[in-house]
């Protein structure tokens, strides 16, 4: 089918070579994050099997916490100095990419609690990436119409990672315990179990940071002018390649190809040369037109960040609680009462693999949504009213949800939920869940990146909303769990669905309050009408 003009296709995305070294960049986080999360609590008690299961599930929360935690209190300052003309965004991707890559690795070589605990608290120190990026996207992909398809390459790359890197890690890990035959003669693999999904994950940040630095161009307006090693050797190879192709097939024009060699270098110098001339002044500019951080805060930024705070709170509280709510037990009719519509105890009693089958379904939904739908909705509805009739989905599944535990099942309680109707009831939940985030979440990211008051302002939006975004992940989990805990001890599991389900009718309230931005709503001196 002929492509109608003006039309927006994955094909006509501009930038297409840069935008997917970005893609691949993104992707290479939630590889680590699922890899590590797929073994954690079997590397944790291989340190020391004599502890107790529920502090080593204390403790593989505890790691999270002070990754989330130390990636949150640093995010600004990684903003700043990305919006810096002396850094830039590029040199702030490389330091989050090689960060990651020496703290996944050592990772695998742990050997007690505490070198775990410093090592993700460094790795999330240096960790700036998904602010980096999100900028980066937004600066590769400058038209406004193409931002829909570009920015939906974020969760779609989460998504993928999810599903894959799991798998990975779960063939790799241990290979000694799980193949004796072949690895367990091996004094390596039984002294590093975990070694090799670590090493697996760090590969694929290794070939994300080399990617960066060898062919990523810097996006920042004035850094972008800075002379940059890994292009500069990318460029000398590809003038060696390009001799070599014309000496072998022009072997009579040697000295011309020669020449044209000689000019292309002293070409390259002094371009170089212009660079270095015209920084001074271009630092000057951009320092003066810098917005300062006093005025950022305008009314759109800062309900927008807290929109953006409320929704990473309830999806990461969504993460936690329904693999809880599905291995919970089923309640015992006769020891708890069950009093509709609120007054019920108890989830759905499954087993890992069945509640491991809800989560590759979410998954694999999710995916063909973001690839196919999320643009056409965009494109009949706008960004601003996508994620508001997106975003009412939400306290609709968490209302919902905790009457999974009442469908009639084909198993007598207390055995675990079974049947038709229980599944046609998860797979339902999963499906207006994943509707609504996948095209909730990436409207609120392009969202967020236009609410920034200014250009010069943008890597530190993105970076705020990060330092938000990681505190609110990690409370709202372990205040759910309390109110949890609360619920299913005074006779109402569903206490802390239905307190989501509340916040979330205020996000939908708040959301008619934001409008969507321009990334320019204030101006300097010297800006460009």
């Amino acid at each position: 089918m002929a492509e109608t003009p003006g039309e927006v296709t994955w094909a006509s995305l501009p930038n297409k070579g840069q935008l997917s070294i970005v893609v691949l960049a993104r992707f290479s986080e939630p590889v680590v994050r699922t890899s590590i999360s797929t073994y954690v609590f079997y590397q944790l008690r291989s340190l020391d099997p004599s502890r107790p299961t529920d502090s080593i599930v204390r403790d593989a929360a505890m790691l999270q916490t002070v990754f989330t935690l130390a990636q949150g209190c640093t995010a600004v300052l990684w903003g700043t100095l990305a919006d810096s003309a002396r850094i830039g965004r590029k040199k702030v991707l490389l330091i989050s990419l090689g960060g990651s890559f020496l703290g996944t690795l050592a990772f695998g070589f742990v050997r007690d609690f505490r070198q775990a605990v410093v090592i993700r608290l460094l790795e999330g120190a240096v960790n700036g990436n998904t602010a980096m990026i999100r900028t980066m996207v937004s600066e590769v992909v400058k038209e406004r119409r193409y931002q829909a398809k570009a920015f939906v390459l974020m969760p779609l790359a989460y998504n993928i990672a999810a599903i894959i890197s799991p798998m990975v890690a779960g063939l790799l890990a241990d290979l000694a315990g799980q193949y004796p035959q072949s690895f367990g003669q091996l004094s390596f693999f039984r002294r590093f179990p975990y070694a090799p999904p670590a090493m697996a994950s760090a590969s694929v940040v290794l070939m994300a940071f080399l990617l960066v630095f060898f062919k990523l161009k810097e996006t920042h307006a004035v850094a972008r002018n800075n002379y940059d090693l890994g292009l500069d050797i990318t460029s000398r190879i590809a003038s060696l390649f390009s001799l070599w192709r014309q000496n072998s097939h022009h072997q009579s024009h040697s000295v011309v190809a020669q020449e044209e060699a000689d000019g292309e270098r002293d070409q390259l110098l002094s371009h170089e040369e212009e660079i270095e001339t015209r920084l001074p002044r271009n630092r000057d500019e951009v320092k003066a037109r810098k917005l300062p951080l006093r005025r950022m805060f305008t009314r759109n930024l800062c309900l927008t960040l807290i929109a953006h705070g409320i929704m990473e709170g309830h999806v990461a509280v969504y993460n936690t609680l329904w693999p809880s709510f599905l291995s919970d037990p089923v309640a015992n009719p006769d020891k708890d009462q069950i009093q509709l519509p609120f007054r019920f105890i108890g989830g759905l009693g499954l087993p890992a693999k069945r509640i491991a089958i809800t989560l590759a379904f979410a998954g694999v939904l999710g995916i063909p949504l973001q690839i196919f739908g999320y643009s056409r909705v965009v494109k009949r509805l706008g960004m601003m009213r996508t994620w508001r009739v997106f975003l009412r989905g939400f306290p609709l599944v968490y209302f919902v949800i905790p009457y999974l535990s009442i469908v009639p099942s084909s198993s007598p309680r207390p055995a675990p939920r079974d049947g038709p109707l229980v599944w046609i009831a998860i797979f339902a939940a999963q499906a207006l869940m994943m509707c609504s985030a996948s095209f909730a979440v990436p409207s609120q990211i392009v969202l967020t990146n236009n609410s920034s008051p200014h250009p010069s302002a943008l890597g530190r939006t993105h970076s705020m909303a990060e330092m938000i975004c990681s505190f609110t992940r990690t409370v709202s989990p372990t205040i759910a769990g309390l109110f949890y805990s609360y619920g299913s001890a005074h006779g109402a599991t569903g206490l802390p669905w239905w307190l989501m389900s509340g916040v979330t009718i205020f996000a939908c309230i708040l959301s008619n309050y934001v409008h969507e931005g321009d990334g320019h709503e204030v101006k300097l001196e010297g800006d460009e009408e």
